[in-house]
């Protein structure tokens, strides 16, 4: 799992007249839910991560994350890069536990 490419949108702000910017990060393809589980984890439990952004979303291969200051850009998108070239190496590994197994091996 690598990042095709990633960017940065500004949001208006529509009721309040606060603007903000999504930083997106496309993936090659659409990972596993338990591949995004554990990108949350990592984002959550990393306070340099959480202060960026409380949770970042998923829309089927896009990663989300929503922010409200221009300075938060740069750090934000370091951290994507980071996180997913951690989980890029083992997508394999997440994607086939080893408690999972197919019908064939199953009927050995």
């Amino acid at each position: 799992m690598k990042l095709k490419y990633v960017s940065v949108l500004r949001k208006p702000g529509l009721k309040t007249g606060d603007s903000g910017y999504w930083v997106t990060g496309e993936l090659e393809s659409q990972p596993a839910s338990l591949w995004f589980k554990y990108f949350q984890l990592i984002w959550v439990s990393t306070p340099q991560y959480r202060k960026i952004c409380s949770e970042p979303k998923l829309s089927k291969n896009t990663i989300i994350i929503p922010i409200k200051n221009s300075d938060l850009i740069i750090p934000a998108l370091d951290a994507l890069r980071k996180i997913v070239a951690r989980f890029s190496e083992n997508y394999d590994s997440l994607n086939r536990l080893p408690y999972m197994i197919t019908i064939d091996e199953a009927m050995i």
